[in-house]
This record gives structure tokens, C-alpha cells and sequence, in this order.
């Protein structure tokens, strides 16, 4: 290009943070010969959130000042994100309680941020303080999401079969109930041993159930040494992905360490008459979620 305005060099930036290629983000940032407006930062505060670099987040947000840029809802709830993933909550927190006016992003970022690390006091407490100002902004998917996050991490089953429940019967509201939602309830159940209500609520999902959910309560039938369920889940995981050798190698191993050899050894045979691919970093014990915000 002959000429290049900011929004050419803003296009650029935010395809290389979009593509999950932040050093050639920020680089093209530092060579950029024109004053940056606000969508130019946001794209790089999500360079550094890529990167987990702090020090340059802390940076870049002294530049976001000096612009005169603070006061902005979507820089705000960028670098709340970005504190949040580089550990740092009291930051988050602070830009949060400092904020005037606050989006729906805004509190899902800082309750999935309490919840991603486990703080369920935190998680419920925003969580309860947004439903009391919710005259503006009600909780979504992503919220409640969230929330579950939070109640199974820390094992607490009946909170969150309760707020499961609510959200079912309408209690908070029209509330979409996706596989994820199912799926962390699942892994929440698993984690608690409650493994034949685990795999009933899958079976009765009213949506399909995918290789997620059925690997969360595989993961959890390892942990409480539960062969037979593992037998049931596995058949599922069979059939939608019948490629994938993770599964597989962990019911062998489960037949293994029960003295169970024939059986180990006809999983073995089986994956090799089929030629499964022998991996062993598929995730079976967690949910990955995607913030859709």
C-alpha cells in the first residue's frame, strides 16, 4: 500500500492477536508511525493476554493512559482479562471497582477470572452483587458457566445442582443450556464419585452430547477406579471418535492395575487391528470452555 492510515495498520495488528501470533503483533505496534486510537490497543492487550507477558500489559496500559484512552469500556474489560490471565486479580478487581458503567462482559471476565483460579467466595459473591444490580445487565450462558466452574472445582455438589436446576426450570431467567453447561455438571458429579447420576444426566441430555463430555466422565471413572462405567463411556467415545488411542490406552490401563491382563491386552489388539493412532494427551478429567464474549 502507497498510503496506509490507521485503520490499515489496526487491520494488521489485530489479524496477528486474532491468529495467536502476538510477538508479530506487538512489533508491528512499535514500528507504527501514527498515534494508536482505541481499537488498535485492545487488539494489543490481547497480545499480551496471548502471552502471559505482564510487564509489557503493564506497559501498554500506561500508554492506554497517556492517550487518554482509561476511561473505555472495551480497554477496560481487555486488560481486566489480561491481569486476570497473568495472575494478577487484585489488578482485575481494581479496574473492575473502578468502573462507573459496566458491560456484560465486564462482570464475566472478573467472575470468570475468580472462578478459572478456584475462588468460589470471590465467583459467588460478584456473581450475587450482579444479580442485585441486574435492573441493567442480567447474567448469560457465559456466567452461569462460570459459575458451575466454580462449584465443581471446589467440590461443592448440591450448590451446584441447585443452580442447575434453577437455571432448567427458569428461576434466573431465559438461559440457553449448552453441552458445556451439561458437561460441568457431568465433570462436577465425577469429581464428587457420583459417577451413575453423571452418566444418566448425558443420556438425558435434551441436545447431543459430544467426546468432551463423555472424556470428563471417563477421566473422573479413573479417578474412582469405576471399570464398568469406564466401559460404558469409552463405547460412547468409541463411536465419535473412533480414531483417537487415548481412550482407549486408559481403559487398558485400568484394566491393568485392576489385574485384569487379558482384558488390557484385548484393548491393545483392538486398537491395533483398527489402527488407532496411540495418543495420550487427549484431556479427559477437565472441561475446556470457550468465553464467548
Amino acid at each position: 500500500m502507497p498510503h496506509r492510515d490507521v485503520v490499515s495498520w489496526t487491520a494488521m495488528i489485530s489479524a496477528y492477536a486474532k491468529a495467536c501470533r502476538p510477538q508479530e503483533a506487538l512489533a508491528l505496534f512499535d514500528a507504527m508511525p501514527m498515534q494508536p486510537d482505541e481499537v488498535t490497543m485492545v487488539s494489543i492487550v490481547s497480545a499480551c493476554t496471548t502471552l502471559g507477558d505482564l510487564a509489557t500489559g503493564e506497559r501498554v496500559r500506561r500508554h492506554i493512559d497517556s492517550l487518554g484512552f482509561g476511561w473505555m469500556m472495551s480497554l477496560r474489560n481487555a486488560l481486566m482479562d489480561m491481569y486476570a490471565k497473568c495472575g494478577s486479580l487484585p489488578e482485575a478487581r481494581a479496574l473492575f471497582d473502578g468502573m462507573t458503567v459496566r458491560s456484560l462482559a465486564s462482570w464475566n471476565t472478573l467472575i470468570s477470572a475468580y472462578a478459572s483460579h478456584g475462588d468460589l467466595d470471590n465467583t459467588i459473591a460478584v456473581f450475587y452483587q450482579m444479580l442485585a444490580e441486574g435492573n441493567t445487565v442480567k447474567p448469560d450462558g457465559v456466567t452461569f458457566l462460570a459459575v458451575l466452574m466454580a462449584y465443581a472445582y471446589n467440590g461443592c455438589v448440591e450448590e451446584g445442582r441447585a443452580m442447575f436446576n434453577a437455571m432448567q426450570q427458569g428461576g434466573y431467567g431465559k438461559v440457553e443450556l449448552t453441552v458445556e453447561h451439561y458437561g460441568c455438571v457431568v465433570d462436577m458429579l465425577g469429581r464428587a464419585g457420583k459417577l451413575e447420576e453423571a452418566y444418566q444426566m448425558i443420556e438425558q441430555m435434551p441436545i447431543p452430547s459430544n467426546a468432551v463430555i463423555w472424556g470428563a466422565l471417563l477421566g473422573a471413572c479413573r479417578t474412582h477406579g469405576d471399570i464398568d462405567m469406564a466401559e460404558r463411556a469409552v463405547q460412547e467415545l468409541r463411536n465419535l471418535k473412533p480414531e483417537e488411542g487415548g481412550y482407549y490406552i486408559l481403559l487398558s490401563d485400568m484394566y491393568t492395575s485392576a489385574g485384569r491382563i487379558a482384558e488390557a491386552t484385548e484393548i491393545r489388539r483392538a486398537m491395533n487391528e483398527r489402527g488407532v493412532q496411540k495418543t495420550t494427551d487427549t484431556n479427559l478429567s477437565s472441561l475446556h470452555t470457550r468465553q464467548a464474549y
